[in-house]
């Protein structure tokens, strides 16, 4: 919501004033964190606090206490956003400048106070008495948190990565005049000629649709990502060069482009680039750096204006930004890009009032860690930080993070890193470029890219428990099941961690008891063991550490769900006790028996084929994944399968092509058999070195 408030004096007489205030109230309930961001990028001036719950009236924080300095403010403490709430619904207050305010050095720009058992952020417009001469504007914004809904599949599919300043778009030797061209901040190709830049897409292209093709119906996000293609850029959002080499153009809209003030003429100018980047050129990303509260001086621009003493008071360019980013959003829409399209890196100063046309932020470029520090990673980031800015889905964004983690000691870097990987999951953050886990494929297969997750962060989770209060834990419930991040807090001891558990709250109970009915699995870092009390025992969680834990239920009739199971394994061997057969656990896992499936004994199937005769093939369906049966019933030969699948008619095609993507899962396999695989294109599912008797069990997923 932009609002723009006039006041002035009631006639053409001046009329005095004593003060100006707005304020606007906040449930308690849901200000439970402050943040405070101004100008510095990295080490921006800014404030990241948990709001004190004891019910001290009056005020809580100000701008003074962020301080007037890290304002950049020639007068005044005015800075550009603060946003009150939780990561589920806040309201951001934002403007670009103070431009008819009357500020005073003494009276805080912006203060939240405590009255009743309500919050009320307060913005001094005037904060000294004066006089009014003539009418005065102020404009600024009210924003509600999360500035947009999380998409389908975020998790899994959406992050934010650099790594592209440098490649095949970025450098080139001119055959013209020999030049080593450098246009790592070019948004064009490394060419001075633009008529040059369609030659040079096209080329672009064809490496960046080859990729595609091959990598994005297993894996979007690694598509449209990674050094050495051309479907990813890397930009300075501020600064550093003009995005274009043109310098007819540059050079004539310099002046009222200086510091990147993305004013209507240098959005039209780059969004026109970018159109054809993407047209031309196949580029799926773009990643900008520098995505901060930039402070703008240039009264040209419009930003800044004078004091009546002469000196500038300084302003930002938060809402031309957002302009640009929403604009160049369509533009990819347009392309069919989106999401995960347009991302980001900040560090301790993200743009706020632009972060809703923005699908990620790489985050962690703050401190160096190396063999003399005195604190690791998980260090540099505490919890009040966290909240106030980095929790997933908070502002309608992807938080990833990388990391300055130089350390030559293996096992000091490989605790320090252990503790990058593992901290940013407790806030809902899973694909970080700079770590050696992605999302655990076992935690996807349990369920978290499910839309019906429910994200439970450790300071809320009252049914997720420990006395412990080194041991943080975060959960993702469903139906039936529950993940749970199990992070041990303490960077110096190993910690054995006791969890209580509410399993009726929880949905985690059977109406009969039974070996697979309540069961724990380590989808990720350490094991625990799962005691029929509710209690759940982690014994070693090394310092700064997590385990990530599956549990479910299943009721002794869910094994009842998926029939055919005998008949497959007599047909592989006619002798075999059926007493024993039951649906194997790891399939149970995998949640193939959550819900009645629909079974097509050997034949009946038309949605798949097998040409070899001696390969029997059965499948259960479910409305996003299926499970094949493959016996082999040639007593002599092994054989390798080859099962046509039309993925379209069982509706495993991805049809979010940047959201959705289809898994292989071998299930049962002995260690030396070879992986089953998937050709796309032609639906072919090979299954190799079925033995003689032999079955395999196969699940093709759509993630």
């Amino acid at each position: 919501c932009y609002l723009e408030l006039t006041y002035g004096p009631d006639g053409a007489a001046p009329a005095k004033i004593d003060a100006l205030r707005i304020e606007f109230p906040i449930s308690s309930e849901q200000g439970e964190v402050l943040l405070c961001l101004g100008t510095g990028g990295n080490y921006a001036s800014r404030t990241t606090m948990i709001l004190p719950q004891d019910g001290k009236q009056g005020r809580i924080w100000s701008t003074l206490d962020t301080g007037k300095n890290g304002s950049g403010m020639v007068i005044g403490s005015f800075y550009p956003c603060v946003w009150i709430g939780n990561e589920r619904r806040g309201l951001l207050w934002d403007a670009d400048n103070d431009k008819g305010w009357i500020q005073d050095d003494a009276v805080p720009a912006h203060e939240l106070l405590r009255q009743g058992k309500d919050l009320t952020l307060r913005n001094n417009i005037v904060g000294k008495p004066g006089e009014l001469a003539a009418p005065r504007t102020v404009a600024f914004t009210y924003m509600a948190s999360p500035f947009r809904p999380m998409v389908k599949g975020w998790r899994a599919a959406i992050y934010s990565e650099d790594g592209t300043f440098e490649g095949p778009n970025k450098k080139r030797k001119d055959p013209k005049t020999g030049e080593e061209i450098d246009g790592w901040a070019w948004l064009t190709p490394p060419s001075r000629d633009p008529s040059e830049w369609s030659t040079l897409w096209a080329d672009f292209k064809k490496i960046a649709d080859a990729r595609c093709h091959d990598i994005q119906p297993f894996n979007p996000s690694l598509a449209r990502n990674k050094y050495g293609s051309t479907v990813h850029t890397s930009l300075p959002l501020m600064g550093y060069d003009w995005k274009s080499p043109d310098k007819t153009v540059t050079g004539y809209f310099g002046p009222e482009w200086e510091g990147d003030t993305y004013n209507k003429t240098e959005q039209d100018y780059f969004l026109w680039i970018a159109d054809r980047a993407f047209g031309e050129g196949g580029l799926r990303t773009i990643y900008w750096d520098i995505f901060f509260n930039s402070l703008q001086t240039s009264l040209q621009a419009g930003m800044s204006y004078e004091l009546p003493d002469g000196r500038i008071q300084p302003g930002f360019n938060g809402l031309n930004i957002r302009r640009f980013m929403m604009r160049l959003y369509s533009v990819m829409e347009d392309h069919k890009l989106t999401p995960g399209s347009q991302v980001s890196h900040a560090t301790n100063d993200y743009c706020l009032v632009a972060s809703g046309w923005m699908d990620a932020i790489l985050d962690g470029e703050y401190h160096s860690i190396t063999d003399d520090s005195g604190m690791d990673w998980v260090d540099g980031y505490p919890i009040e930080r966290m909240r106030a800015m980095s929790v997933s889905g908070q502002f309608g964004s992807q938080i990833s993070w990388m990391n300055l983690i130089s350390i030559k000691d293996p096992r000091k870097a490989a605790d320090a890193r252990r503790g990058f990987a593992d901290y940013p999951f407790l806030f809902d953050s899973w694909k970080n470029p700079n770590s050696s886990s992605d999302v655990p494929r076992a935690a996807l297969d349990w369920g978290l890219n499910d839309e019906r997750v429910n994200y439970v962060p450790f300071w809320r989770n009252a049914l997720v428990t420990s006395d412990d209060k080194d041991i943080l834990i975060s959960a993702w419930t469903l139906p039936k099941r529950t993940i749970l991040c199990i992070f041990n807090n303490n960077r110096s001891t190993v910690k054995e961690a006791i969890i209580r558990l509410d399993m009726k709250a929880l949905g985690l109970t059977v109406k009969t008891p039974w070996q697979e009915g309540v069961v724990a699995r380590s989808l990720y870092g350490a094991a625990a063991e799962l005691f029929s009390d509710g209690l759940l025992r982690v014994p070693e969680l090394a310092p700064h550490s997590c385990a990530i834990i599956g549990i479910r239920a299943s009721e002794r009739e869910d094994e009842k769900l998926l029939p055919g199971l005998v008949e497959q394994a007599k047909l592989a061997n006619p002798a075999v006790d059926t007493k024993g057969i039951v649906v194997p656990t790891a399939i149970l896992d995998w949640g193939m028996a959550d819900a009645p499936a629909e079974y097509f004994p050997t034949g009946k199937a038309t949605e798949i084929s097998c040409a070899d005769q001696s390969l029997k093939v059965a499948m259960w369906r479910l409305p996003d994944r299926v499970l094949l049966s493959v016996v082999n019933t040639d007593a002599t030969a092994a054989k390798d399968a080859v099962v046509s699948i039309d993925l379209g008619k069982l509706n495993l095609l991805p049809k979010l092509q940047w959201q959705e993507f289809v898994g292989v899962r071998d299930f049962c396999k002995q260690p030396q058999a070879k992986p089953a695989s998937l050709d796309f294109y032609t639906g072919k599912l090979s299954i190799p070195g079925i033995p003689p008797h032999g079955e395999r069990l196969v699940g093709v997923r759509l993630y």
